[in-house]
């Protein structure tokens, strides 16, 4: 007995490894709101080959304080409008032109996130659906405190939407007068109409040279992010027929995979 468990120990295999530094183990936030402080951020490569920015947050209070999970923010432009909106709540000036974004400055900035699960591939992922900057979020805990007079304002509100049909009738009266002066024009739209449907198969050919995008750069992109990218590559898809934003990167990851456009994980 003695000799086979010197021998069992002995075919043991074993690896050293020092987790000294590891820092602790990423987890996946469930569903709520966060108030959340970047401790870094790098340049990274999607799967698809695109740029993107690599971020980690770290959950300043409640019950899973100081713990840290990643989220991606994808470099093309249908998906930028999430990283902007991130940036801006965190007090970064992002205006609407080329920026030379300073990584270092971004870090140490605090906000808050509201995070939502989505399920890709089996896996349930946690991702950032809204963001707020510190100042708002104060100012809606104000809001709370004031709600009985919120009511008289959205009396006033109401008062308004009566008052929207005439404002509403008026400007429509002027719509029709347009259109009776513009009605011999039709004929070219017409023209113009046939020639796009011509050269629809051009299109689709120009649609095979297109780079695949990952199934996390769609589900990052708003609706008009979708729209351009249904455009595009020529995909079959009604965003209308489907409800939330969700459902409608869902419909255009499986229509990219059909036409062979998804990066494959």
């Amino acid at each position: 007995m003695a000799r086979s468990s010197r021998r069992a120990a002995a075919n043991k295999r074993t690896l050293r490894v020092d987790f000294t530094n590891a820092g602790q183990t990423r987890f996946t936030p469930p569903e709520d709101d966060y108030l959340v402080e970047i401790v870094k951020v790098n340049k990274g490569e999607s799967s698809s080959g695109n740029d993107q920015l690599e971020m980690d947050f770290k959950v300043l209070d409640g019950k899973h304080k100081d713990k840290q999970f990643r989220q991606w923010f994808s470099l093309v432009d249908q998906a930028l409008w999430k990283l902007a909106g991130v940036l801006r709540s965190a007090g970064v000036d992002i205006p609407e032109e080329v920026v030379d974004l300073d990584l270092d400055d971004i870090e140490g900035r605090k906000l808050q996130v509201t995070i939502e699960h989505r399920e890709y591939n089996g896996d349930v992922k946690a991702d950032i659906r809204d963001s707020a900057s510190l100042e708002e979020v104060e100012e809606g805990d104000d809001d709370e405190d004031e709600k009985p007079k919120g009511k008289k304002s959205s009396k006033r509100d109401d008062d308004d939407e009566d008052e929207k049909p005439a404002r509403r009738s008026r400007s429509s009266k002027k719509d029709d007068d347009d259109e009776e002066e513009e009605k011999p024009k039709s004929k070219s739209r017409r023209r113009d109409d046939d020639d796009e449907e011509e050269e629809a198969p051009k299109s689709k050919k120009k649609s095979k040279k297109l780079p695949a995008l990952s199934g996390d750069e769609v589900s990052d992109m708003d609706e008009e992010g979708l729209e351009d990218v249904i455009e595009q590559y020529g995909l079959d898809v009604d965003l209308s027929s489907y409800k939330t934003l969700r459902k409608k990167a869902a419909a255009v990851i499986d229509a990219l995979e059909t036409a062979g456009h998804l990066e494959e994980e």
